[in-house]
């Protein structure tokens, strides 16, 4: 097992929170007709896009729990598989000059399905890769980076609490790629 430096491991981190489990497994509907028969009119369901907040991620959302922070990285690994095996992209951006987080609607749809508000997983993703990068290169970072959200006291403690299970979260696909017959 390869040993990362904070100084290595955050670029790795940073990459996986925004680029990276199965994809949403769609399961047959059990009231589908048989194949070769047309389900009736009344029967057909009707799908309508989920409109998608345009609200900035980050904006009036409370600090991340330690409870959220460790449900958060339970779900990382398989987040960042499923963007990896989807060639999907969730990344930090400046939207009016504020810090941000896009993600695109299947992302969305991919934590929504494991019980999460989307904004709040981004919001807490983007929060807690820039408490790493504070934790590890302190305050003058912060000038740095312009699409890097500021975390609170609180949750820099909590990333820094927790910082091993973090990294090794981020880190675990980007180890596993390379690997051959897993």
């Amino acid at each position: 097992m390869r040993t990362l430096t904070v100084k290595y491991a955050l670029p790795l981190l940073l990459a996986g929170l925004v680029t990276a489990a199965p994809a949403l497994a769609a399961a047959p509907d059990a009231a589908a007709p048989a194949p070769g028969q047309q389900q009736p009119a009344s029967q057909e369901k009707k799908v309508f896009p989920r409109p998608r907040s345009t609200a900035n991620v980050y904006e009036n959302q409370p600090d991340f729990t330690e409870e959220e922070l460790l449900r958060f990285i339970r779900h990382l690994p398989d987040f960042r598989s499923w963007m990896h095996q989807h060639n999907e992209k969730a990344y930090p951006v400046v939207k009016k000059g504020k810090p941000d987080f896009h993600y695109s609607p299947a992302a969305a749809e991919w934590v929504e399905f494991r019980s999460w508000d989307a904004r709040r997983f981004f919001c807490i993703m983007g929060r807690s890769a820039a408490a790493l990068v504070l934790v590890s290169e302190g305050e003058q970072a912060k000038k740095l980076y312009r699409d890097m959200p500021k975390p609170s006291k609180a949750e820099c403690d909590l990333v820094s609490k927790h910082m091993g299970e973090l990294l090794k979260a981020g880190n675990d696909v980007v180890q596993d790629a390379g690997k051959v017959g897993k």
